[in-house]
């Protein structure tokens, strides 16, 4: 969402591939624009120029036209994977940061490729970027940790560790004093723009990030930050809680957790004795606490991938890695799970579906095409099928069934295997398993619905949703 600078426009970027421009005054639509789900918008200092820029590249449109100005492309950036960017004050000038580590300095106006600023090491990505209202100033914030500080007319920079859990948002205050940052453990901070003395911290709020069934009557929940704790689903109370810091999940059996920490590190450890079994030596990249992790059903090995397109699978008898896939640049890793005997394990990327034997670690199937992008995957109970977010799958013969209607983060077969139910945009709904035909819509939830369970028993339904609420329906 992005507000000209004279409030009379507003940005939006919407589910369905396009971002709307909207006049204030009247409240409608005045522009529609093809561009990207996961994008951004920001408006030109003057309000003339909307700039769009996400995973599939970055556009400039005139917003009294509605024209498209230019595409940003050159010799050292690729078409997709735009991370971060900003006007200078005098919107002469744009900075963009994309997902091979490249700070690129641009023309607005002849859309040329300036200057390469820098160039970040494998799986060190931008978080956000921050300009001085004076133009004199660039600050950039790292997913390593680093904030760099950029002096805009030497393009010289100072690289600094400064002691937060990471600085995802940065902005500065109109006088270009203060900035603001809010970082992933839930704080707002407060600092001094000339030399970073923190004035004020602020304890914000627990923000869901990711829910898991651990057991019959038991829910996991990963809050985004630097907690994560179980929940009994029949008293509502909490059962335990633990430290960690980026994406964790629990091991089936309850013994182990598995942690992707804000730099990529993934490790593996023992609850009991809270002993570190497993720091891994292969890193994945996350941007925004994004990546994706699974144990098998056994526990015995786990799996992780992130933007960076890469599967690891990693034998926790004897912590080696037995798998590494590399399925190329742009097949950001979305889910990930095994099936029910832990014999198969299947990846939902930005470029299809994956599917590979764990024993051999050979990949047995590439599901729809290299354009079609995959969140939600779920195995059926008998392992016959796969339902993803591009259709139902034969396991047998890699056949589609079926395709589905839908955006969809997330999958849950009943035990029963006749009925899917399916979370994401625009709310809750339950499929015929055979047809994929739609037989409920569940609504209560105010924003996309992310993780979704079906009981073992096939009475009830568990959903997570951005709205920040865990909700328990009762199956019709």
């Amino acid at each position: 969402l992005a507000i000209s600078p004279d409030n009379s426009l507003i940005a939006a970027v919407h589910s369905e591939n396009k971002t709307i421009l909207i006049d204030a005054a009247t409240n409608s639509v005045r522009y529609q624009f093809d561009t990207n789900t996961d994008g951004k918008v920001k408006f030109s200092p003057d309000g003339k120029l909307l700039a769009s820029g996400g995973w599939d590249g970055f556009s400039l449109y005139d917003t009294t036209s509605g024209e498209l100005v230019n595409n940003l492309i050159g010799d050292n950036i690729q078409t997709g994977g735009i991370l971060v960017f900003d006007f200078l004050p005098d919107g002469k000038n744009l900075i963009t940061g994309n997902t091979r580590g490249e700070l690129l300095l641009w023309d607005t106006g002849r859309a040329e490729l300036l200057k390469v600023l820098d160039r970040y090491e494998d799986n060190d990505q931008f978080e956000n970027l921050a300009i001085s209202p004076n133009g004199l100033t660039l600050i950039v914030s790292r997913t390593s940790g680093k904030i760099d500080i950029w002096d805009l007319n030497t393009q010289q920079k100072q690289t600094h560790q400064i002691p937060l859990e990471y600085a995802n948002q940065i902005s500065y205050s109109p006088q270009g004093d203060f900035l603001i940052t809010s970082s992933y453990n839930g704080f707002l901070q407060l600092w001094t723009a000339d030399n970073w003395n923190k004035l004020a911290e602020q304890n914000g709020f627990v923000q869901i990030q990711d829910v898991y069934k651990t057991g019959d009557n038991t829910l996991f929940i990963d809050a985004r930050g630097s907690t994560a704790f179980e929940l009994d689903l029949i008293t509502g109370q909490v059962l335990s809680q633990y430290t960690c810091t980026g994406m964790c999940i629990k091991s089936p059996d309850g013994n182990l957790l598995g942690n992707i920490d804000p730099h990529g590190q993934v490790s593996v450890w023992e609850i009991t004795s809270n002993a570190t079994l497993f720091n891994f030596d292969k890193r994945v990249g996350v941007f925004g606490g994004s990546g994706s992790m699974a144990f098998t059903p056994q526990g015995n090995f786990l799996a992780a991938g992130g933007m960076e397109g890469v599967v690891y699978l990693w034998d926790l008898l004897s912590g080696q890695l037995r798998m590494e896939a590399n399925l190329g640049d742009g097949c950001m890793i979305r889910s990930m799970e095994f099936n029910n005997d832990g014999k198969a394990l299947a990846a939902g990327t930005d470029c299809g579906l994956y599917l590979w034997d764990v024993a051999s670690a050979a990949q047995l199937y590439h599901f729809g095409d290299n354009t079609s992008m995959v969140r939600g995957i779920s195995f059926s109970p008998d392992n016959n099928t796969l339902a993803a977010e591009n259709g139902m799958w034969d396991m047998s013969s890699g056949s589609l069934i079926y395709s589905m209607e839908q955006i969809i983060s997330d999958i849950a077969f009943n035990p029963q295997s006749d009925l899917l139910a399916l979370s994401g945009w625009p709310n809750l709904a339950l499929a015929n398993v055979n047809t994929g035909e739609k037989i409920a819509q569940l609504m209560g939830h105010t924003l996309w619905t992310e993780k979704i369970f079906i009981d073992p028993a096939g009475k009830y339904i568990i959903s997570s949703s951005d709205d920040n609420t865990v909700r328990i329906w009762g199956i019709p």
